[in-house]
């Protein structure tokens, strides 16, 4: 079998992207770890692509991934490739992780999808230099903390490396297809290395970008200009901290003083 197939038989079961690019990410971590053990890379990266291959139509265990073991029994893969691929559910007792490729495929699959959601409310998502700050410092610190470091603490063990480890490793395989993970910055605007930058003004548009005090509007280069009205406090609050990045951390509460705002303009 060839990865093109392999792929066709994800677009024959899958129509959502979502689940698509996360076979992906799971395919490039996984095809990493092959790599680096001096495996067969496009054996490894066919049982990360196809690990879900199943799970739109068929979404409750045991069906997935039984189903999809089905399917590929009667299209000719490999039974090493059926057993890793079922082994991933932790429901099918009866397929426990004995081989390497089991448990990387088991210690990549979740961390995938969490590292995603991380990367997507990054402005930068995987990118970044390493002078804006390092994706992997970032998600990294993420992973380990919260309820979720138990979950991954649990899956990276089955493969005996460091945790902190086998998170930028996953990072840095993800960043390799980052372009079909969805996952690279927007343009310009996503990117905020310059205090004059106006991120309120590119997000939500100039005409749009008020500041909370109902008497102070933005110019048209992005600036402020107060105009203090009576009944104004001395200070006018500005919407975003303009020290740094900040949208991204204060989206929620921007979107709550610009509702306030419009509010005290009519």
């Amino acid at each position: 079998m060839s990865r093109d197939s392999d792929l066709a038989l994800v677009r024959e079961y899958t129509k959502n992207e979502n689940l698509v690019r996360h076979m992906l990410a799971v395919e490039a971590a996984v095809r990493a770890y092959a790599r680096k053990y001096g495996e067969d890379e496009e054996k490894w990266g066919t049982v990360g692509l196809l690990h879900d291959f199943d799970y739109e139509r068929w979404p409750d265990p045991p069906d997935h991934p039984l189903k999809g073991s089905a399917i590929l029994k009667e299209r000719g893969y490999p039974d090493d490739v059926i057993y890793a691929i079922k082994s991933h559910a932790d429901y099918l007792t009866d397929c426990p992780r004995v081989s390497r490729l089991d448990k990387t495929l088991y210690a990549c699959d979740e961390l995938c999808g969490f590292l995603t959601a991380c990367a997507l409310v990054r402005p930068m998502r995987l990118g970044g230099s390493r002078r804006q700050g390092r994706p992997q410092e970032n998600e990294a610190g993420v992973v380990r903390r919260g309820r979720q470091a138990r979950r991954h603490h649990a899956r990276r063990s089955r493969l005996e490396v460091d945790l902190d480890e086998h998170i930028e490793f996953c990072i840095q395989a993800m960043q390799s297809v980052a372009g079909d993970l969805g996952l690279v910055p927007a343009g310009p605007a996503r990117n905020f290395p310059s205090q004059s930058r106006d991120p309120v003004a590119e997000t939500i548009g100039k005409d749009q970008a008020f500041i909370a005090s109902p008497g102070a509007r933005r110019t048209e280069k992005g600036r402020s200009d107060f105009q203090p009205q009576p009944g104004d406090s001395a200070r006018p609050r500005r919407l975003v901290d303009q020290r740094g990045p900040g949208f991204g951390q204060a989206r929620g509460r921007i979107a709550g003083k610009l509702v306030r705002a419009r509010c005290r303009r009519h």
